[in-house]
């Protein structure tokens, strides 16, 4: 199995708001830790914490900066620019207009034996969302 190419197709899912795909690539018993999230716990939560990213955004793209692969653990280092929908809740600020920001972050995959993603760790810095945010509620 090739472990880049299902994180580079992991990402484009992410990019054309295919959650099948992205689900079907996990574990069933999948954990997903994403910045400032509660863990993911199951597909059913994955499906449930990728379908709320895509719906408060319109667009969302991803250039792969670098990738690591160690056994079944793979890094990949992106940029990503987003476009957020107005009416989007970050913390205590709800956004009256679209807003769209460009941040960087890690991606740590952890596949399990049969190719399937059992972990998935986001690290992406948060300052430029929120700022973008409290613009876009003024």
């Amino acid at each position: 199995m090739d472990k880049r190419r299902v994180v580079e197709d992991f990402l484009r899912a992410d990019e054309a708001g295919d959650i099948e795909s992205r689900v079907a690539a996990c574990a069933e018993e999948v954990v997903i830790y994403d910045a400032g999230q509660p863990p993911a716990v199951g597909r059913a939560a994955a499906r449930a914490l990728m379908t709320g990213f895509r719906d408060v955004t319109s667009r969302r793209t991803f250039e792969v900066l670098s990738v690591a692969e160690e056994g079944n653990v793979v890094y990949a280092w992106w940029q990503s620019h987003v476009d957020f929908r107005a009416g989007v809740t970050l913390g205590p600020v709800t956004t009256t207009r679209p807003f769209d920001v460009t941040v960087s972050g890690v991606h740590r995959f952890l596949f399990d034996a049969t190719g399937h993603i059992r972990e998935l760790d986001i690290a992406h810095e948060t300052t430029s969302t929120i700022e973008g945010a409290v613009r876009a509620a003024r």
